[in-house]
């Protein structure tokens, strides 16, 4: 879903790294790919089928099933 371009993909890997206050410090270059890992986030998060799949996270991993659910979708 990411272009091919360096900093666009790095500011997609770094983007669940940077909170609050220290996006101000981030390069400018790395901003669109945290931004369109944000988006692409919050549409996921949202989805009838991310709900059920953290759902069924929801026994084995609990209160961290959306953070698993979220790194999985990051990265499989």
């Amino acid at each position: 879903m990411s272009p091919d371009k360096p900093y666009v993909l790095t500011g997609n890997v770094v983007a669940d790294l940077i909170k609050g206050s220290a996006r101000k410090e981030v390069d400018l270059r790395f901003l669109p790919g945290i931004e369109l890992h944000r988006d692409i986030d919050a549409f996921t998060d949202g989805h009838p089928a991310v709900t059920r799949f953290k759902a069924a996270l929801h026994d084995r991993f609990h209160k961290y099933a959306p953070v698993v659910s979220d790194i999985y979708m990051d990265h499989f």
